[in-house]
């Protein structure tokens, strides 16, 4: 895979802004179309102007799961990552090492995780359970939400943007992720 982007007079990342920008958007909407290439700078304009991150290199977490795709084998190597760790702690109980729970978000479409998630979150899952640790482990949820339209759903319970939002804060609870992983041994 490379990275490099190559500007109108041949060098490799010249920094003539210009030039990067133009190649830039030529190659998402050469990738994604004119559509895609709007939402990628919407959904970007919504975290900026959300103010929650000080620098723009959470980005660089993509160029590296990207860099590691090609990387390895497909045949014998699935990547996949667990979107969120929601993590709760006590600021009065300074030894305490809290709970959490683990979070994959998923598009309305997709009600179910894919087999190699259903594998991999349902042993790792099965595994935080049945360690000495287990009490701070709260437990796996599959998280479909539309921001823009104010849809939650969790574990395929609807949820209202507050009722959400308690969820998150371990006020309401919304019993765990089934895994099915018999059904793919």
């Amino acid at each position: 895979m490379n990275n490099n982007i190559i500007s109108n007079d041949g060098n490799d990342n010249n920094d003539n802004g210009d030039d990067t920008i133009i190649n830039s958007n030529n190659a998402i909407i050469s990738r994604y179309g004119k559509e895609g290439y709007k939402h990628i700078m919407h959904t970007l304009a919504d975290i900026c102007n959300a103010g929650k991150f000080r620098t723009y290199y959470f980005l660089d977490e993509h160029k590296i799961y990207a860099y590691i795709s090609d990387a390895v084998p497909r045949d014998d190597y699935v990547l996949s990552n667990i979107d969120l760790i929601l993590y709760k702690f006590d600021h009065n109980r300074k030894n305490e090492l809290g709970t959490f729970r683990l979070l994959e978000f998923k598009d309305l479409r997709y009600n179910r995780l894919r087999k190699a998630q259903e594998l991999t979150f349902g042993l790792i899952d099965r595994m935080l359970r049945s360690s000495s640790e287990s009490y701070r482990y709260e437990g796996f949820y599959l998280a479909r939400i539309d921001i823009d339209n104010r849809i939650f759903i969790v574990n395929d319970r609807i949820l209202s943007e507050d009722e959400f939002k308690s969820f998150l804060q371990g006020e309401l609870q919304i019993e765990p992720y089934k895994f099915r992983m018999e059904r793919y041994l």
